[in-house]
């Protein structure tokens, strides 16, 4: 096995064999983070966290009204979790059954690495297409980070606007990815990087036409509130 970093590595990638059981309190514990700006399917995503615990985990819900995809109630969650080691969620997504299993036996496996699996959508390919850390290439669902207090790296300012997302870039920001967190944690924790080969998470599971709908419904609530505070 082989852990990577860069796209000139072709690693091999990890895959369970089968889950152990594991006597009480030797297994690794987790802190879920699930940034949200309330919407109505955090109900979902908190139950496919929750039935999954075990002694020792927790859930760290962290509300934000911010428009930078989530980055900084995610840097405010990793900064109150407890546990040996970190995962996030969005609050639009589901982990699927028994995915929390697979990602404690590789962080019992491998307790000084970072683990990164992968989620699937309703069409297309999942995510991580390839074993390499680059943008667009990864998502934090996948991750498993070690806890370690001051060595874990920041969430970076992004923004959904497009405004001002082009002033963040024009001081020289560099556009976020969330494979910049990885890098940045496994360089201040010394950590390798092994790509896990099992896909542990749904992203926006609902059928499209639903997220349309949706959609369309959002625009017309804030059209109409527009137009009442312009009354």
């Amino acid at each position: 096995m082989t852990s990577a970093i860069s796209d000139r590595e072709a690693p091999e990638v990890w895959r369970p064999i089968a889950v152990p059981r594991r006597p009480a309190g030797s297994s690794p514990t987790f802190s879920v983070v699930v940034p949200t700006r309330g919407r109505e399917t955090l109900a979902r995503t908190l139950a496919s966290i929750s039935s999954q615990l075990e002694p020792g985990d927790e859930i760290i819900v962290v509300c934000t009204n911010d428009e930078d995809w989530g980055n900084s109630a995610r840097q405010r969650g990793i900064e109150k979790a407890t546990s040996s080691h970190i995962l996030f969620c969005d609050d639009d997504d589901v982990f699927l059954p028994g995915a929390l299993a697979v990602m404690r036996q590789f962080a019992a496996d491998h307790p000084g690495a970072i683990g990164i699996f992968r989620r699937r959508f309703n069409a297309g390919p999942p995510q991580w297409r390839e074993p390499v850390l680059r943008p667009m290439n990864v998502q934090c669902m996948g991750f498993v980070i070690p806890n370690v207090p001051s060595k874990l790296g920041v969430w970076g300012p992004q923004s959904s606007d497009p405004v001002k997302q082009a002033a963040l870039q024009a001081s020289g920001v560099r556009p976020w990815s969330d494979a910049y967190f990885v890098s940045e944690t496994a360089e201040l924790q010394g950590a390798p990087v092994i790509f896990c080969d099992v896909i542990v998470g749904h992203a926006r599971p609902e059928p499209k036409r639903f997220r349309r709908l949706r959609y369309r419904l959002k625009l017309r609530t804030r059209l109409r509130r527009s137009l009442r505070r312009g009354a």
